[in-house]
């Protein structure tokens, strides 16, 4: 699955920290996906506490207070979606990215 020109304008717009050069190895870690979710919730997600490395125990840490910020937000994200996403499966970052982006045009 390749992203829509939507969401692609959507994650373009929202000025990442990081450029996305390589959406599966960039999306992986989940520090971007916490930046995403922290620029509409602000208090729900602290980005001081995820971690920008790429080995597996940042990895872990930064996926295990993903899939509860996705509960508690009622963002409609399972596990096994993010353990996609974090093995850079590139089909589930475009997936992912779109059920966010539906997720947050509903708060407009």
């Amino acid at each position: 699955m390749a992203f829509s020109r939507e969401v692609l304008r959507w994650v373009q717009g929202l000025n990442l920290s990081f450029s996305i050069k390589n959406a599966k190895r960039d999306f992986s870690n989940g520090f971007l996906i916490a930046e995403i979710l922290s620029r509409y919730y602000p208090s729900e997600v602290a980005m001081h506490a995820f971690d920008t490395g790429t080995g597996p125990a940042a990895r872990a840490n930064n996926w295990e207070m993903l899939d509860r910020a996705f509960v508690k937000l009622g963002i409609p994200i399972h596990k096994d979606m993010a353990t996609a996403v974090a093995a850079g499966r590139p089909e589930s970052v475009a997936l992912m990215l779109s059920v966010i982006h539906t997720h947050v045009r509903k708060l407009k």
